[in-house]
């Protein structure tokens, strides 16, 4: 039976063999698809014994059985096995070409998704691919030349980074050294005009100066009574002789008698408190009440409306700060509400002349016009101001 049967196996043929009387008889068990024998565990379609590893399921080839591939009964078509030898066998069938196709190499079906784990990085081989013609591949010796440069420079940095915090006094000292004009005189970049460092004061220190300058204008001004030029000619002279040269406002800057039966305002001289610059624009020329700002000390002008009023030489300079235009030395209604901390000139020598010059003005402003009726609201915090730009002044100093 068995092997040489070319026709369908059915349930009939698994009935024919008695296993008691096979087991009795002391022959092997033959499969009646593969015809095989079941002891030596080769047929495929045995059901293993217990510890037994189970075979691959499908048909052995022909040259495994050593019969013709027509012995292996076929469904109409040649589709594969008509059945297997036990209905209670969950076995898959193959057919006969499937069985010719185990002996063909084995070609890899590995989805492109999916790659060997020997293969590099699909971020890699992407890369690689990706890869501009100027850079060299992430994994080609070029690259690790690159990742190296680029870490000691990082490392670099690191240090550099560390070695300010660990010596942060030591370099501030030569900061201010370089600014103070200490080395004015190394280099091709050396510093000319020497020293330029801003060292801001505290509040304390700036009431203090103020409270000194003021102080000394103010009794040189107490000791005048009867003068024959201007009283403004104290400021003047703070002015070296380029800077009088500069001041342009025609028919100023001279004696000019104080008119008679002025028409003051009923608020003449009375305080206004603190005043921002478009508060103070409201008392310009054409207003009853004329104010004007020196160095954030406002005074009322309205007494002299010769000067100040509409037809008047300083008409431009009511109803603004005017405080720019005498530390530049330039007096033109360019200069006005041009509000700076005046304490960031530098070198220090050119800081005390300009402080020294607008504290004159202020004086003069007092004694001219009486006790200063409000602040600019800008002068109150002086410090947060930026620092003037010295290039555009007369005895200028270039940072």
């Amino acid at each position: 039976m068995g092997a040489s049967c070319t026709r369908e196996c059915g349930e009939e043929d698994v009935q024919e063999i008695d296993p008691v009387s096979v087991d009795e008889a002391g022959a092997p068990k033959i499969c009646p698809v593969s015809g095989k024998s079941t002891e030596a565990g080769s047929c495929p379609f045995a059901k293993p014994k217990k510890g037994q590893k189970k075979l691959q399921s499908g048909v052995p080839s022909a040259s495994e059985q050593h019969v013709p591939i027509g012995s292996v009964p076929q469904v109409p078509g040649g589709e594969g096995p008509a059945a297997v030898a036990n209905p209670n066998q969950n076995h898959e069938a193959e057919t006969t070409g499937d069985a010719e196709r185990k002996n063909t190499p084995a070609v890899d079906k590995t989805p492109s998704n999916k790659i060997n784990k020997d293969s590099p990085p699909l971020a890699a081989l992407d890369a690689n691919a990706a890869a501009p013609e100027n850079r060299p591949a992430p994994t080609s010796p070029e690259a690790a030349a690159r990742q190296k440069r680029l870490r000691a420079r990082l490392d670099e940095e690191k240090r550099k980074k560390q070695d300010f915090i660990d010596n942060r006094e030591k370099y501030s000292k030569i900061a201010d050294d370089i600014m103070s004009g200490k080395y004015k005189r190394t280099g091709p970049a050396a510093q000319p005009k020497g020293n330029m460092l801003i060292r801001m004061p505290t509040t304390a220190e700036r009431t203090n100066m103020q409270a000194l300058i003021l102080g000394q204008f103010r009794d040189q001004y107490s000791k005048l009574r009867k003068f024959d030029s201007c009283p403004s000619a104290m400021a003047t002279q703070q002015y070296p002789s380029s800077g009088t040269q500069s001041l342009q406002i025609e028919g100023g800057h001279r004696s000019m008698p104080r008119p008679d039966d002025v028409d003051l305002p009923k608020t003449f001289r009375k305080p206004v408190g603190v005043l921002s610059l478009k508060q103070l624009a409201a008392f310009g020329e054409k207003s009853p009440r004329l104010l004007v700002s020196v160095y954030g000390f406002i005074f009322d002008v309205s007494d002299r409306p010769d000067k100040y009023g509409e037809d008047g030489p300083y008409s431009w300079m009511s109803g603004h700060d005017i405080t720019w235009g005498f530390v530049s030395g330039k007096d033109t209604i360019e200069q006005v509400n041009q509000c700076y901390d005046l304490w960031k000139i530098a070198p220090e020598p050119l800081r005390d002349n300009k402080l020294k010059l607008i504290y004159a003005w202020v004086a003069f402003y007092e004694y001219e016009y009486g006790t200063a009726v409000g602040k600019l609201d800008l002068y109150n915090c002086e410090a947060g101001l930026k620092g003037p730009p010295m290039e555009d002044t007369e005895e200028c100093c270039v940072m």
